[in-house]
């Protein structure tokens, strides 16, 4: 957890930091008394509506929150209030997949 988030690179209020790191060859645990904090719950003042449209779940959530409550829940006013990685200035992985072919 040193060094974390990288120098320049702040966390955004949606970001989830991790407790285990699995590489390969070896297992990294994060020492709980340097975890950074985890969201809490859902910000649907970052949600957008288009991005609610395409998450069944979250908008069945919504309505039952809203109709247990009485009020609306406030989303984003941008379309799309949650950047991709590209638009924050980090370098975004190959779309390309790593393919194993069986032996036949």
């Amino acid at each position: 957890s040193e060094g974390m988030p990288p120098a320049g690179i702040d966390l955004m209020k949606h970001d989830v930091p991790v407790d285990i790191i699995v590489t390969p060859t070896r297992v990294i645990r994060v020492d709980p008394t340097k975890r950074l904090p985890k969201p809490n719950g859902i910000y649907w003042d970052l949600l957008s509506r288009e991005k609610l449209s395409q998450v069944g779940p979250l908008r069945e959530l919504k309505q039952q929150i809203e109709k247990e409550t009485g009020q609306e829940l406030k989303l984003a006013n941008e379309e799309e209030a949650l950047p991709p990685l590209a638009r924050r200035g980090q370098k975004g992985r190959s779309s390309k997949r790593r393919t194993s072919k069986k032996p036949s």
